[in-house]
């Protein structure tokens, strides 16, 4: 108890001292705000917003000429919806060249926040010019190279480093990317998860995943073509689309404004990439059409007859015995194609899709919410998309079928009224039989299937300084999910009001997320609610940037358990290097009561943790960039809990109170 009480006076007195610094105060980091406004609580989780992060990351390396870069360029930008996108294409073409930012403002339906983040990944460039021929002497002259390496240390042992894992108890990877502008791009990682096997069976060839891929750009009639392991989105998803899913504040932006974005794939993640060769042509100036072929392997695991395929694998790990008799067992290829068709302020969109496994998917379909879960080796989709925008509204949707008949459709509508007002109306039917293994677009679920939903969301900059967003969103599920036997229903509300005034920020947000699940003897349901509620006051003064946050969060399942945390974050920006400090004490009932705080993080790496239990977590990251495009970063993270001996479980345990975890990367560019 004495413990406690001197970390707490400790972290307050530091707090104190830290916040006596700030005197005045600038623009704070565009990347960091976007990504800690858009990545919210539980949607963090799901591992879609580290990859939005790198993929940020490669465009401030190398930002867009905003007055020539083409339209699925600029739709790399996952901020700007397809409203904002035509009205800024229209604009340019009209005076065809941008020459200010703030003639952004006069365009069409930019806020100053989303002029910010544009300037943070693109550029006011020279008038457009007629390109001339590629070549390879001036790919080589003037492309950007960059070679990452990451190692990570854990203080500590786990329980299965002692006999169970196959490998070292390190992380590590690399990274090399080349990128002449957005014409030539190519980039090779290679990637090892704490446990797994390095240079040693069965990963004989060193790392135990690795990813590539070449891919160009803009070459007249051949808009774009990649060699290698690739994403792409189609329509609105729900038929073709392995970029992972980015929440659904940010993941709203997008409805409807892409049809055809292929791009290659260099995140570490094992689980959605396509692999083999993709291409768009331009057929005619309106008619677009994007072909594409996969083979890979997958993890799965078997059935006792050890042909057919019980459960697909999206983990990655490969660490004990049993992991790695799981790795890469099963074959999947795809086929498929997608025509756009686009005028002025009218597009329209056909895609077609075929997938094969090399086993028969076989579910144990007497669990109730896996009846209908996809079953055979065959699996073909088609869907067609539409989205038109005018003024100041803007309609997208997309309709798809399955090989048996079942449906499934999304439907946005966009409204640009007076005074700064937008509303946003999103309804989706996702019937419960429906099947698309490649599919991924906006809800409830982390699969197009068993919903129905409405979303209204409205944003509203009140005055220059000040914003507003909020939305509710209900979805009615007809068939059993995990958890729920039976038909069932659940709301999302989310508020947020935002002051900014040169680099000061207040932000406040309110976040509701109700569902109903089974009781304790599953003859009915109960309905389970968690509130959080975080306020945080963000600033920069000279080279010192501050935040200072406090969550609350309250889950309601029969009885309430409480969780709070607050704490504070300082960042300090000098020539050539940079240090980042933040301390948080945290106390909840239980993991269903946990807490999120956003954190900085290294180059390619993204962190929003959680936390329960009762304690305090500390973070230390700093960064020195030497002549030479040399970067070194370390950054050190300890958590150290009050109310248990043991963290984890299972070959994760931990026998003590604290975790602590030192990473190191190294960056050259040249």
């Amino acid at each position: 108890m004495e413990s406690l009480r001197t970390t707490k006076r400790h972290l307050l007195l530091w707090a104190g001292i830290l916040w006596g610094t700030l005197l005045y105060a600038q623009t704070v980091d565009p990347l960091e705000t976007y990504m800690e406004q858009t990545g919210m609580s539980e949607e963090a989780e799901e591992g879609g917003m580290a990859d939005l992060y790198e993929q940020l990351e490669e465009l401030s390396s190398q930002p867009l000429d905003l007055n020539n870069a083409t339209r699925e360029e600029l739709e790399q930008l996952p901020f700007l919806t397809y409203q904002q996108l035509n009205d800024l294409l229209e604009y340019r073409h009209s005076v065809k060249t941008i020459r200010s930012w703030q003639e952004l403002s006069l365009c069409g339906k930019f806020t100053p926040r989303t002029i910010q983040w544009l300037q943070a990944f693109t550029y006011l460039g020279a008038e457009k010019q007629i390109k001339p021929q590629l070549t390879w002497r001036e790919i080589a002259q003037y492309a950007r190279q960059e070679a990452v390496g990451y190692f990570k240390i854990p203080c500590y042992s786990r329980k299965g480093d002692d006999h169970a894992y196959a490998g070292d108890p390190y992380k590590h990877w690399f990274r090399y990317s080349f990128r002449y502008k957005q014409t030539v791009q190519a980039a090779f990682v290679g990637s090892q998860d704490a446990g797994e096997p390095f240079f040693s069976a069965p990963n004989h060839m060193g790392y135990d995943f690795y990813s590539f891929y070449v891919l160009l750009r803009n070459q007249g009639w051949l808009k774009a073509a990649v060699v290698g392991r690739f994403k792409l989105r189609t329509g609105m998803g729900l038929v073709m689309n392995n970029y992972n899913s980015f929440g659904k504040l940010a993941n709203l932006e997008q409805l409807g404004r892409s049809s055809g974005i292929l791009a290659g794939y260099s995140s570490r993640s094992e689980a959605y990439y396509l692999q083999g060769a993709a291409a768009t042509f331009q057929l005619t100036r309106q008619l677009d059409f994007t072909a594409f072929a996969s083979y890979r392997s997958m993890d799965a695991t078997l059935n006792k007859d050890s042909l057919t395929v019980a459960t697909l694998i999206r983990s990655g790990y490969h660490r004990t015995a049993t992991e790695l008799k799981k790795k890469n067992n099963t074959d999947q290829s795809v086929v498929g194609g997608h025509l756009s068709w686009r005028r002025q302020s009218l597009q329209l969109g056909l895609t077609a899709l075929y997938t094969t496994f090399n086993r028969r998917l076989r579910p144990n379909t007497n669990t109730l919410y896996r009846r209908y879960a996809p079953q055979e080796r065959e699996f073909g989709n088609a869907s067609v998309n539409y989205a038109y925008t005018t003024g100041r509204y803007a309609l997208a949707g997309e309709v798809a079928v399955d090989q048996q008949g079942y449906w499934a459709t999304i439907n946005k509508a966009s409204f640009h009224l007076p005074n700064e007002l937008s509303l946003t109306l999103v309804h989706r039917y996702y019937d419960y039989h429906y099947q698309a293994l490649l599919s991924n677009s906006f809800g409830t679920n982390t699969s197009v299937n068993n919903e129905h939903g409405v979303y209204v969301g409205m944003q509203w900059n009140i005055w220059a300084h000040t914003q507003l967003i909020a939305y509710t969103d209900y979805a009615y599920f007809p068939w059993a999910r995990y958890g729920v036997s039976t038909h069932s229903q659940a709301w999302d509300h989310y508020l947020a009001y935002r002051y900014q005034r040169g680099a000061s920020t207040y932000d406040i947000r309110y976040h509701m997320r109700s569902k109903e699940l089974d009781d304790k003897a599953k003859t009915d349901t109960k309905t389970v609610t968690t509130h959080r509620l975080q306020a945080s006051f963000t600033t920069r003064m000279g080279q010192i940037e501050s935040k200072t946050l406090a969550q609350v969060v309250c889950y309601d399942d029969v009885q309430q358990k409480w969780g709070w945390t607050a704490g504070q974050q300082m960042g300090y920006k000098g020539k050539g290097w940079q240090v980042w400090l933040s301390g948080n004490y945290f106390q909840t009932h239980d993991y269903n009561s946990r807490v999120y705080v956003y954190e900085r993080n290294l180059t390619y790496t993204y962190s929003y943790p959680y936390c329960y239990g009762k304690g305090v977590r500390g973070v230390l990251s700093t960064s020195y960039t030497l002549p030479g495009q040399l970067t070194l970063s370390a950054r050190a993270t300890s958590t150290r809990f009050f109310d248990r001996e043991v963290i984890s479980s299972g070959y994760q345990q931990i026998d003590g109170r604290s975790q602590t975890d030192v990473e190191l990367q190294l960056r050259y560019r040249f």
